[in-house]
């Protein structure tokens, strides 16, 4: 398991990735260009992977790793907003959650852990679309 990459990290590659150079990316995510620069820079290094190189006119080209880095990043995000969604109404006690949260994978990951949970009555995952809102 590497323990050195944080969500930072896929935010920013896939940021240069999305915005294909490391200028718009920066102004995208509002920080500095070598700041950026530099987290791309030692992301690659402690994986030892190569995403993209930069072409003389400061655009990068993918790699094979950077093309498949795209939707594995993303899928992380995504699975991070939806275990920060899924907390927070957890600890709301409502369990209300939105019908593309309730549908997508990461919930069906976690339907083990929350039906473990002692105050389950409310149980979205057992629910059809409208009643999940009932919640």
């Amino acid at each position: 398991m590497n323990n050195w990459a944080e969500f930072r990290h896929f935010k920013y590659v896939l940021a240069i990735i999305e915005h294909m150079g490391l200028r718009a990316a920066a102004e995208h995510l509002r920080t500095a260009e070598p700041n950026l620069s530099v987290q791309a820079k030692q992301f690659q290094e402690n994986l030892a992977i190569q995403l993209f190189r930069r072409a003389k006119d400061g655009r990068i080209q993918l790699t094979k790793t950077g093309v498949a880095f795209k939707p594995i990043a993303q899928g992380l995000l995504d699975a991070r907003e939806e275990a920060i969604a899924a907390l927070i109404a957890v600890d709301r006690a409502h369990v209300l959650c939105p019908i593309d949260l309730c549908a997508g994978p990461f919930w069906r990951r976690i339907r083990l852990i929350l039906s473990s949970v002692k105050d389950n009555s409310c149980r979205p995952w057992d629910r059809g679309p409208a009643e999940r809102l009932a919640c």
